[in-house]
C-alpha cells in the first residue's frame, strides 16, 4: 500500500467527526528520491498560497484521499463517491461538492498517515498534470505561469552570480534567497525527504508549471480513460 496509518490515527479522525461532516489529514508525504522532494516542496508551497487547507470556503475546500473520514449520513446525502466517479481527482472534488452543499469540511494537521508519492521527474509531471487539470486556468494563463515559474527558478539559481557581478544589491540578494528558501522550508513539516531536495525545489517549480501547461495542452490517461484537455 502507498499509505501507512499509525496508531491513534483512527481514533483521532473519528473524534473530529463529532464536529465536522468530513475531515482529512494534511497530506504527510514520504519522498524516497530527490526529485520527489523537489517537486513536492514546490507544489506544497504553491498549494499553501492558492488553496490553503485551513480556510473552509466552497471555492477553496478540498479533501485528501490518503486519509479521510465522513459521517455516513453526510456522505450518502451528497451522493457518495458515485457522484464523482468520472472525476480525475475524486476526493478533492467530493470535498468541494460537500462544502458547496453547506456541509462542514476540514483538514487537521498530524502525522498519523504517511503516503509515498511520485519517484521521478516524469512521474511527477504526469501526476500533477492530472491533478491540476481539474481547476487549471486558461491556456494563455497556464503559459504565462510556466514562464513566470521558469523565470523565478532561473533568477533564484543565478542570484549568487548577479550579486557577484554587481547586477543586484548584495542585501537584496541575501534577503531574496533567505526568504525564498525560508518559505519553501515550511514544507519540511509536511514532507519526509532528503534536505538536499530543498535546493532542487526551483527545478520542481518548473515541473509544476509545465504540468499546469500540459493540463491544458495534452491528453491525460487515468484508470483506462483518456481525456483531451485541448
Amino acid at each position: 500500500a502507498d499509505t501507512i496509518v499509525r496508531d491513534g490515527g483512527i481514533n483521532a479522525i473519528c473524534s473530529l467527526l463529532e464536529r465536522f461532516d468530513a475531515v482529512s489529514q494534511v497530506p504527510w508525504i514520504k519522498c524516497e528520491t530527490l526529485s520527489c522532494g523537489a517537486v513536492e516542496v514546490a507544489f506544497t508551497s504553491l498549494l499553501r498560497l492558492t488553496y490553503p487547507y485551513w480556510i473552509n470556503k466552497p471555492s477553496k475546500s478540498w479533501l485528501a484521499g490518503a486519509f479521510m473520514a465522513w459521517r455516513r449520513n453526510s456522505y450518502e446525502e451528497i451522493g457518495t463517491h458515485w457522484i464523482v466517479r468520472n472525476s480525475l481527482v475524486e476526493d478533492a472534488d467530493l470535498g468541494k461538492i460537500a462544502s458547496e452543499s453547506g456541509l462542514s469540511v476540514s483538514f487537521f494537521y498530524a502525522k498519523y498517515a504517511q503516503s509515498t508519492w511520485v519517484s521521478s521527474w516524469r512521474e511527477s509531471l504526469i501526476t500533477l498534470q492530472r491533478i491540476l487539470s481539474v481547476r487549471a486556468p486558461s491556456k494563455a494563463t497556464a503559459l504565462l505561469l510556466l514562464m513566470l515559474f521558469s523565470a523565478v527558478s532561473l533568477f533564484t539559481y543565478l542570484m549568487p552570480l548577479l550579486v557577484t557581478y554587481g547586477l543586484v544589491n548584495p542585501t537584496i540578494g541575501v534577503v531574496y534567497v533567505i526568504s525564498t528558501f525560508g518559505y519553501a522550508s515550511l514544507s519540511l513539516h509536511e514532507i519526509d525527504m532528503n534536505p538536499l531536495s530543498l535546493f532542487l525545489a526551483p527545478i520542481g517549480l518548473i515541473i509544476v508549471g509545465f504540468s499546469l501547461f500540459m493540463a491544458r495542452h495534452g491528453k491525460i490517461i487515468w484508470k483506462g480513460r483518456e481525456l483531451c484537455t485541448n
